[in-house]
């Protein structure tokens, strides 16, 4: 058995280090380098990928950024590369096949290699995978976090045209998804058209700064830095864009809207039972 491997990793030593490594193992064939996370959602999209030996940071952007774009059916084993230590990376340790600490030692390598070989042999890969999107959403806030200072990330990558964009964080007007759709629209201020992320409302939600982004429906989420007013009615909230779209709020959410209005804060209190009107994918 061949594992077809793919080593991304930003910093040119790393990815000759971690060449050299895999030519130590006789069933490892290198299909490729990628110094970047589009070169690397590129590249497996195209498929042929068993092994994926991944950085977690990558620039600008991530190796959660990448993983988030990855066909689920195209989706391989996946070993972290990592200069945070065990402690970071506790969150997705039990669901990830394995990861290595820089600067990757040859034993180490081999251990993580072997985990590969066992997992493969199970077939039990795209389950594998679904988890470990699962347990990487509080890590990849986690390290945002430590990485900027700040509660989200600056940037999102997102398609549109059959290309992937990357999207400054505060051009975005709001986010929707429709009904059992697979993909996020994301709205840019001054742009008529949207760009897709595929995953639900929850997972991309929780890559957004939580003090600047508002969620007023179960399919739809605010930036408040675009937001012209918020009016009242009866038994409801109507929130106006500054570029004048008016969107209502859905009934489990007004108490968060509600307690924006009252404070001036987004607060993080679990939204009450949806109507059936709202159903949505999340």
């Amino acid at each position: 058995m061949t594992l077809r491997t793919l080593i991304v990793d930003d910093e040119a030593p790393t990815r000759a280090s971690l060449h050299d490594l895999c030519a130590t193992q006789a069933d490892l064939q290198v299909v490729g380098e990628c110094s970047s996370a589009s070169q690397a959602i590129k590249r497996l999209c195209i498929g042929g990928v068993d092994l994926l030996l991944l950085d977690v940071q990558l620039g600008p952007l991530t190796g959660f950024d990448v993983l988030h774009e990855v066909p689920a059916l195209r989706a391989p084993l996946v070993i972290f590369i990592t200069a945070f230590d065990q402690h970071a990376v506790r969150a997705f340790e039990e669901n990830a096949l394995d990861y290595l600490l820089k600067p990757v030692g040859e034993d180490r390598f081999r251990k993580a290699v072997e985990r590969a070989r066992q997992q493969m042999s199970r077939g039990a890969v795209a389950n594998m995978y679904d988890h470990l999107r699962a347990a990487l959403v509080p890590l990849q806030r986690a390290l945002h976090a430590a990485s900027d200072g700040s509660n989200g990330q600056n940037r999102i990558v997102a398609e549109r045209d059959g290309a992937f964009h990357v999207i400054d964080m505060a051009l975005i007007e709001c986010l929707e998804v429709e009904a059992h759709s697979n993909y996020v629209a994301i709205r840019l201020v001054g742009d008529d058209g949207s760009y897709l992320k595929r995953g639900t409302m929850q997972s991309i939600g929780a890559l957004l700064d939580p003090s600047q982004f508002l969620r007023i429906r179960r399919n739809c989420i605010v930036n408040l830095a675009h937001v012209a007013r918020i009016e009242r009615g009866t038994d409801d909230f109507a929130i106006i864009l500054k570029a004048g779209r008016r969107l209502l709020a859905g009934r489990s959410f007004r108490h968060a809207v509600a307690e924006f209005v009252r404070t001036g804060r987004v607060g993080h209190a679990a939204p009450q039972a949806p109507a059936a009107a709202e159903s949505s994918r999340v």
